[in-house]
């Protein structure tokens, strides 16, 4: 009897150990893959197509104006002299202001203050995103420090000439103008400017 109480003790002890590696086990699990944020998600389902497919709509009817002009991906177009002529920069900019109006891209609704907490939200994971990007090799993008979120929130509408902050600041776009065209391109794909989707938010 009592070989087997020490049995059945022994027993429950191997029991107890090795319940206590699989919850170990578990918990480093959880640890290597922490869960995602929900503002990370926002910002991941932040869609640039959506601005591309204004972009096409803008080289539509720029062409129906006469002037062939290329989508870029923050919704707008551009041109370079192959496609304009320097004499006809000055209407085809009228082109566009035009366009703008006759598609109703100038009609957006004032952004509201609980799209502005939103707005600053994406613009912080924005600000990581184009961080982490591999585009200098051990140099990184460095992006301007950001307010607080009521100062962003209260100085969104201030006259003057002060911007509201955002990671896609002058700063930012002399770094990666600075390692051409293309690369501005990919880098507004890959980490989308809030601002463009502030309406939507």
């Amino acid at each position: 009897m009592g070989d087997m109480s020490m049995l059945h003790r022994r027993s429950t002890r191997t029991s107890a150990a090795f319940a206590g590696v699989a919850v170990l086990a578990l918990l480093v699990m959880t640890g290597c893959s922490p869960a995602e944020s929900e503002s990370a998600k926002d910002y991941k389902a932040l869609n640039p197509d959506f601005r591309m497919e204004q972009a096409h709509l803008q080289v539509s009817c720029m062409k129906d104006k006469g002037f062939t002009v290329l989508p870029d991906s923050q919704g707008g177009v551009k041109f370079g002299n192959e496609q304009v002529p320097e004499d006809q920069l000055d209407l085809a900019y009228q082109g566009i202001r035009d366009c703008y109006d006759e598609l109703g891209f100038n009609d957006e609704p004032e952004i509201t203050e609980a799209q502005r907490h939103k707005l600053y939200v994406l613009n912080i994971e924005a600000a990581k995103c184009l961080e982490a990007l591999d585009i200098f090799g051990d140099i990184k993008v460095q992006v301007a420090d950001a307010p607080s979120e009521q100062s962003f929130v209260e100085s969104f509408d201030a006259p003057g000439e002060n911007q509201p902050w955002s990671p896609w600041g002058l700063d930012t776009m002399k770094q990666l103008s600075s390692a051409g065209e293309t690369i501005v391109d990919e880098a507004r794909l890959a980490c989308p400017d809030p601002l463009n989707y502030a309406n939507t938010l």
